[in-house]
């Protein structure tokens, strides 16, 4: 198997025409563009299939939900994109990723340092820990200014102010100097999204930015990443374990299921025809008004190690045909116009 997360490029091709090199960003293409993405990690017991084979695209301005339980392949997704696999033991084994125009798989390390925080930055899961502790807040802003652009420090304190403005943390100009564990977690998260969007971004892709934070907070920070995505024009990868935060800004939904996207649907689409048998099981765990019972999925996610025969979700699955699930695993195909899932009984017609 290769160890290849970012494959060098042929050394005849000059490194300020790398970024062109694959093909020409045209308008009406995907901004980022992921087809058949598989990665590895390496144990003792044998190659981790973490992602199998994932396919998506990213609109300009557009906002891609992926959503899934735990152990899904989610975050190990957004970290091959942004080249963040540890090699060892991850490993992109094989697919292509493309963003605005150029092959991210053929950049060479200096230019993906440079393209990750300048045109794609990414928000990390659990800002009580993502922030240096030994540093200040408006320290660690300036850092992402002064790594991208080349402005002295009075100028990239100066933008980390306007950054702090922009999020809306009360007191920006005390904020800049004090530690993280001075800031609630509402505003560290608060904080990251500042660090991520110092450089302008195309594309911002947010790991759980919600997690550990309380009902009202995590509104809020959807909220403002809602008006960001407006202000500045960007594509947004949404990543969460919670389909009722992702139906709260994306465009389109991903869901994925051990390793895989077992459905995808424009955001109206899915939430009012769900086809796949686990989005079903996770729209009905959703509380909503009016509701009396939340509907659980039994089981868990599957040892990708010892996937079972036909379709990981079979054993869980309530509506599984043993000669029809259990033989080989579902292909994605099309039911509907911009409507894919991964089924052999699809269309289901189930009332949530």
């Amino acid at each position: 198997m290769r160890n290849e997360t970012f494959r060098n490029p042929p050394m005849s091709l000059p490194l300020e025409n790398l970024a062109g090199a694959a093909a020409e960003e045209r308008p009406g293409d995907p901004l980022m563009s992921v087809r058949n993405l598989r990665v590895s990690f390496a144990t003792e017991d044998g190659f981790f299939p973490a992602v199998r084979g994932v396919s998506f695209d990213v609109l300009p301005g557009q906002c891609l939900g992926i959503v899934g339980e735990s152990g899904s392949g989610k975050s190990v997704t957004s970290l091959a994109l942004m080249g963040l696999l540890p090699p060892p033991p991850g490993t992109i084994v094989e697919g292509e990723v493309h963003f605005a125009g150029r092959d991210l798989r053929k950049l060479r390390p200096e230019e993906m340092r440079k393209l990750c925080g300048n045109e794609i930055a990414m928000i990390f899961q659990e800002p009580m820990s993502s922030l240096n502790p030994a540093f200040t807040i408006g320290d660690q802003i300036a850092e992402v200014v002064r790594t991208h652009e080349n402005v002295p420090a009075r100028v990239a304190r100066a933008r980390a102010l306007e950054l702090l403005q922009e999020v809306q943390i009360a007191a920006p100009e005390r904020r800049l100097d004090e530690y993280p564990h001075r800031l609630s977690g509402g505003m560290r998260q608060r904080v990251m999204i500042a660090i991520a969007l110092a450089c302008r971004p195309r594309m911002l892709i947010a790991d759980e930015p919600t997690t550990a934070l309380d009902v009202t907070v995590q509104a809020q920070i959807l909220e403002l990443l809602r008006m960001l995505q407006g202000e500045y024009g960007m594509s947004i990868m949404l990543i969460s374990h919670n389909l009722g935060v992702i139906s709260e800004i994306a465009d389109d939904i991903a869901v994925m299921y051990a390793g895989r996207i077992v459905e995808q649907a424009k955001a109206a689409q899915l939430f009012e025809k769900p086809e796949h048998p686990y989005t079903i099981g996770l729209l009905g765990a959703i509380p909503t008004r009016g509701k009396s019972r939340l509907v659980s999925i039994k089981g868990r996610v599957p040892d990708l190690l010892s996937l079972p025969p036909g379709c990981p979700f079979a054993p869980r699955c309530p509506f599984m045909v043993p000669e029809i699930c259990c033989g080989t695993e579902p292909p994605l195909i099309a039911v509907e116009p911009q409507h894919s899932t991964a089924c052999y009984r699809a269309p289901l017609d189930q009332v949530l």
